[in-house]
């Protein structure tokens, strides 16, 4: 949804419960997202808790806190 031009910002943010912040914007996040190639290598499987495996979208302009550090995929 973050890759598609044609959705309003509005129903992204309705849809994911997501806010702009003071050092997060909808918009830029969006952009960034469009603008990078390898989008997909950030998708990853994570066991979330035992026996239930999930994915995530581990990209730094998405997850506003990403410790990127301490959680190495």
């Amino acid at each position: 949804m973050f890759r598609d031009k044609n959705l309003h910002d509005d129903l992204i943010r309705q849809t994911f419960g997501l806010k702009d912040k003071k050092g997060w914007k909808m918009a830029d996040a969006r952009q960034a997202v469009i603008n990078d190639s390898a989008w997909e290598e950030k998708i990853h499987q994570i066991l979330y808790r035992p026996f239930d495996a999930r994915s995530i979208f581990n990209h730094e302009q998405v997850i506003e806190r990403s410790r990127s550090e301490v959680m190495a995929i």
